[in-house]
């Protein structure tokens, strides 16, 4: 037993636990561990009898030991002489060089050589810094690659983080420092220096030098070139890491950069010149937590208030748009107001924090020694920090330019040039200092902090004059460049709302005239009423009548789009007087196109028709390609309403050769969209697609909503007709939540009824009356005839299938009225086609026979092969109730053939199931058995109530062949 050698041992471990923040205990564990994986056979308790003085006997146990503390532990050269020593080590000297590495002649020869055999060397400083918060969160990621790339020394080990004051660079840094994976690869130590504004780099270069034992009587540097010269000297080899936090000088933050070799270099900053001086391609900008992330933030102290006020904390976190300082200093400031649970203090507070001024005064106090040299936990003083160290002009700059919407919104150097009055040299300085983001080339973006901070200085109103006067004339300078538009679509409205707030009238009408066409375009109607309201309020308050006319003309077409017909109506009635009233030729005929418009919605044709033809030829006056593609597509759609097919298409593709000259994408796509719903109802289903694909890629490419919503709706009918129910679901489930969106209610209306047909063929019963009576009430509310008539059918054929059919026939006889008042043949036919069904099926033979004899006169005058075979199907099933087996078949016969020549595969299976009985009645099993079986495969498909009718008779079938 040699207790020396076990005392000595003992402080080794102790090193190892001090360090790693172990028990001694856990240190025996780790090292029992390592032996055993080595091959040597050790009990739980071996290591702990070292300690106490029993000496291994192996010498390669105690090599390893002496390995195992060097790479965990601060040993130094003379500690591991003395346990090879008491150890009777054979063969010291070998292992030592091994150990200690000799050094090259004359190198480190000033340095003394009791320095030279330092290992490890851990900043006190480091210790003190903790952050603010418990655990980091949002940041597991980013710090998995800051610690792969310092410890791979990715970029000579030089690595710089920057962003805004409060983003978390020290929290991070801090994290890195006291990392174990960054312990075990700079395992001879740390160094940690805080510079700030005002560093005393002299004073931290000693303080380095005394931790690195270079402070001796006999040896002391006189000078800064000589304590960096010294300090990196002593270095040497090791590897070390060297924190250098907040340098605000390039100077400041390059004079401890004075590592070694194997050294990594970490650097916080604010400013972006001094990273890249560092760091060069090793800067890494440290971003907001996003808004999951800000929750688990606020959660580590307020966890209730998240739970409970989700609102109340969502606007907090958009208030500082997730900034890590901001969201620890409200998390504490809640955590002491929740406490005494009480919930008016609670609502106080929350209520104060929607104030920027609260916000940005929030402090937390912290204990002397971790606040010593560290930056106030204030936003209001960390912010000031940076602010008070830019120049006169720059300060100025970025208080004309927190006007601006902040963050994620963006604006371009063009507009912040203008807005600041100011250089682009300035921007620079800003931008420099962290404060003003670049978000690529020639744009920026502000952070809500830096905003809230820079308004409380004082500015006047000549910075939000500049803004309105510049987006105004941006918006007119690039009326119809949607692309420009979109990209500067946040400033133009906010200088809208500058101009209103600030009585710029003048700027107000004609911002609004400007943008009124992206604003329609992309289908932002609630916004755009607000506008255009506003608009009109103040053409009539310039006394501007042509003002006055295009303002009723936007909140006329906007309240179409949006399904309120009567008060549409009101403003094109108003416009119309006052374009008569100034012999205003073009105001007139938009006032016409809008009137026509409005007829059509509400089903009446034939005004539309005049409205059309009135505007039609003012627009041939006046050559305005625009409105006379717009005439055309309102007189189309009107003729196509009264069956004239033919002219109803010919007038759309003229409207369309107008359109395609104009280059006027929305109209354009309005014209590919009726082409393709006309197409579809004369059966060429492959023109339609044609036409819906089309106008779908022009509206997506410009970004039309509601064309995109409008054309998608196309696109599932056709599959619906094609039997891809599946399909036809995706393409309106895809579409219906953008018009709902922008409270589009004749389209939330058509989309319901789609949604029911779908639902009604898949036989899912409920679904379907649940659809189509949520769109009823839609389309009554607006007056919109032809939708009230589709889904009053839908629900007459519905209940026809759930054998409700006395409220199927109230339903069906209402559509036939609604598609006589708006005069539209194909509305009328398929209620009129319905109607035989369920007085065939009620056996009221004398009005079946009345509704087959109207639909016979019917097709004469409406040539449609699709209606044509449902005649002969009604026909045929009328006969076989009858007992008219002969006829019934005749009628059957011809509807088939023309069903397959058409590929209309439901008249296909209603032929064939009609065929089966008359197969049946003739006594003719087989036959009627074949027959029924092909049927009931293509109802399958098609029509599931229907397959499930037809699959029900077979079954009698059978039981009838076996009884026989």
């Amino acid at each position: 037993m040699n207790k020396q050698f076990g005392a000595i041992l003992s402080e080794g471990i102790s090193s190892i636990a001090h360090r790693w923040h172990k028990t001694k205990s856990a240190v025996y564990r780790e090292i029992t561990q390592h032996l055993r994986e080595a091959g040597f056979d050790l009990t739980d308790s071996t290591v702990e009898g070292w300690c106490r003085g029993f000496v291994p006997k192996e010498p390669q146990v105690i090599a390893r030991i002496v390995r195992y503390c060097m790479q965990r532990g601060r040993i130094d050269r003379p500690w591991v002489e003395s346990l090879l020593f008491h150890a009777h080590y054979p063969e010291r000297t070998d292992l030592l060089n091994e150990v200690f590495p000799l050094q090259k002649d004359g190198q480190d020869a000033h340095i003394p050589s009791n320095i030279r055999t330092l290992q490890y060397v851990d900043d006190p400083a480091i210790t003190l810094r903790t952050p603010l918060g418990r655990d980091l969160v949002g940041r597991q990621d980013l710090l998995a690659t800051l610690k792969q790339r310092l410890i791979a020394r990715a970029n000579q080990g030089m690595m710089a983080l920057i962003g805004l004051p409060g983003v978390g660079k020290t929290t991070l840094a801090m994290e890195l420092a006291h990392s174990h994976e960054m312990r075990e690869a700079f395992r001879d130590g740390i160094l940690y220096v805080n510079l700030g504004p005002q560093p005393d780099i002299g004073h931290h270069l000693e303080r380095w030098a005394k931790l690195l034992g270079l402070m001796t009587e006999s040896a002391r540097p006189s000078c800064r070139q000589e304590y960096m010269e010294a300090i990196h000297a002593s270095i040497g080899k090791r590897r070390m890491l060297l924190v250098i936090e907040d340098a605000w000088t390039v100077d400041a933050a390059l004079a401890f950069q004075i590592g070694g070799p194997y050294c990594a270099h970490l650097l916080t900053t604010r400013f972006s010149d001094i990273a890249l001086r560092f760091a060069d391609q090793g800067v890494v900008k440290v971003a907001e937590l996003n808004e999951d992330e800000s929750k688990l933030l606020l959660a580590r102290f307020i966890p209730q208030i998240v739970k409970n006020e989700p609102e109340q904390l969502r606007s907090l976190i958009r208030a500082v748009d997730g900034l890590p300082l901001a969201l620890t200093l409200i998390g504490k400031h809640l955590q002491v107001h929740a406490f005494h649970h009480q919930p008016r203090r609670l609502q106080h507070a929350l209520l104060a924090l929607q104030q920027a001024t609260e916000r940005l005064h929030l402090e937390y106090p912290q204990r002397p020694l971790e606040a010593n040299g560290q930056n106030s936990p204030s936003l209001m003083a960390s912010i000031g920090t940076s602010y008070e160290a830019l120049s006169i002009s720059a300060q100025r700059a970025l208080r004309a330019l927190c006007i601006f919407p902040v963050k994620p919104n963006t604006f371009s150097e063009e507009a912040a040039l203008v807005v600041s009055a100011s250089s682009s040299a300035i921007l620079d300085e800003l931008t420099d200092a962290g404060l003003l983001e670049s978000t690529g080339a020639g744009r920026y973006t502000i952070h809500q902090t830096i905003a809230d901070y820079a308004l409380l200085k004082h500015r006047g109103p000549q910075a939000e004059r500049r803004l309105v006067k510049f987006f105004v004339e941006y918006a007119q300078a690039h009326t119809k460049d949607y692309n420009l538009l979109e990209q500067e679509a946040s400033n133009i409205l906010y200088a809208l709302s500058l101009a209103a707030a600030g009585k710029m009238t003048q700027c107000l009408v004609e911002g609004i005239q400007a943008f009124f066409h992206f604003l329609l375009l992309r289908g932002w109607y609630k916004t755009a009423l607000s506008y255009c309201q506003q608009e009109l309020e103040a053409a009539k308050l310039l006394d501007d009548q042509e003002g006055i006319c295009i303002a009723c003309t936007h909140l006329g077409t906007l309240h179409v789009e949006c399904g309120a017909y009567n008060e549409a109506e009101v403003f094109a009635q108003e416009g119309l007087a006052l374009a008569r009233q100034l012999h205003a030729s073009f105001h007139l005929s938009t006032f016409l196109h809008l009137q026509g418009n409005i007829a059509v919605k509400r089903g009446a044709s034939a005004l539309a028709e005049e409205y059309a033809q009135e505007g039609l030829a003012i627009a041939h006056c006046l050559n305005d390609r625009e409105l006379l593609s717009l005439h055309l597509l309102v007189l189309g759609i009107a003729k196509n309403m009264q069956g004239e097919y033919s002219q109803g298409e010919s007038l759309l593709q003229e409207g369309l050769k107008f359109a395609r000259q104009d280059n006027e994408p929305r109209t354009i796509s309005s014209l590919l969209t009726a082409l393709g719903s006309f197409a579809g109802m004369r059966g060429k289903y492959t023109q339609a697609e044609s036409y819906y694909q089309e106008g779908l890629t022009l509206a997506r490419s410009t970004k039309n909503i509601e064309r995109v919503a409008a054309c998608l709706k196309g696109l599932g009918i056709l599959a619906a007709i094609r039997y891809d129910y599946a399909q036809a679901e995706r393409a309106f489930q895809e579409a219906l939540p953008l018009v709902e969106a922008m409270g589009l209610q004749e389209h939330m209306a058509s989309f319901y009824t789609n949604l029911s047909v779908v639902a009604r063929y898949r036989g899912h019963g409920a679904q379907a009356e649940a659809y189509a009576l949520k769109g009823l009430v839609l389309a009554r509310k607006i007056g919109h005839k032809m939708g009230i008539c589709d889904l009053i059918t839908g629900l007459g054929v519905l209940y026809t299938q759930l054998q409700d059919f006395e409220l199927a026939r109230q339903y069906l006889e209402e559509a036939i009225t609604v598609a006589e008042e708006i005069g539209h043949p194909y509305h009328k036919g398929k209620a009129l086609d319905a109607l035989i069904q369920v007085s065939i099926r009620q056996e009221d033979w004398g009005r079946a026979e009345a509704c087959l004899k109207e639909m016979s006169e019917f097709m004469k005058s409406y040539n449609n092969d699709e209606f044509k075979c449902s005649c002969f199907n009604g026909w045929g099933e009328y006969y076989i109730r009858q007992e008219l087996t002969k006829v019934a078949a005749v009628s059957f016969r011809e509807a088939l053939d023309l069903a397959r020549k058409i590929d209309e595969k439901e008249a296909i299976a209603k032929s064939l199931y009609g065929l089966a009985r008359v197969a049946l009645k003739s006594g003719d099993l087989a036959q009627a058995r074949l027959y029924g079986e092909e049927s009931a495969q293509i109802f399958a498909v098609v029509n599931v109530y229907s397959a499930r009718e037809v699959e029900r008779w077979l079954e009698m079938l059978v039981k009838e062949r076996k009884l026989s």
